[in-house]
Order: structure tokens, then C-alpha cells, then sequence
């Protein structure tokens, strides 16, 4: 990173540094991207890019549907997040 004109922040006693300025292509870089075949590197860039957008993306929707569209989940699936949720709240209430 140094090489990159990236500057390191290195606190006395931490086993961690801070490189700055950080872009998002940088954080999906792996170490392992180098002793790896292109083809490879490539196809592991893609599964994180795909692995971010889903951790972004899935929770948002999954709080829309189940809070605002009841009706586009099917009726075994709402059943049993129901038949959770009272488990759930059932268990604590016994704590």
C-alpha cells in the first residue's frame, strides 16, 4: 500500500495500521489475489461484490416485505414466521 502512495497510521502497542485513503475497490482486494490465477482472482472479486450487495440489499427487503406486503409472502412461510415470533416472545417471557 505504501508503494501505491497510501499513507500508514501505525499506533505503538497495536497490532492493527490505518492506510489511508481507503477506496471500495481496495477493501475488495484480497492478499491472496496475488498467488492466485487471474481467471480465479477475477471470479472471487465477483462472488464479493455479489456478497456485499446481498448483505446490503437482502435485510432492507426482507424488513419491507414482511412488514408492508404480507401478501407476497406465501401463506406456509408467513405461518411459520408467525408460529416463530410467538415462540420467541413466549420463551422470553419465561426468562
Amino acid at each position: 500500500m505504501l508503494a501505491e502512495g497510501k499513507v500508514a497510521v501505525i499506533m505503538s502497542g497495536s497490532p492493527f495500521a490505518l492506510v489511508m485513503p481507503t477506496t471500495n475497490n481496495d477493501l475488495l482486494q484480497s492478499a491472496e489475489d496475488a498467488y492466485v490465477r487471474f481467471p480465479y482472482t477475477n471470479l472471487l472479486r465477483i462472488i464479493r461484490v455479489i456478497a456485499i450487495f446481498m448483505s446490503l440489499l437482502l435485510p432492507g427487503l426482507y424488513v419491507a416485505i414482511t412488514n408492508f406486503h404480507h401478501e407476497m409472502i406465501p401463506t406456509d412461510l408467513l405461518f411459520a414466521i408467525e408460529a416463530s415470533r410467538k415462540e420467541y416472545l413466549s420463551h422470553r417471557l419465561w426468562k
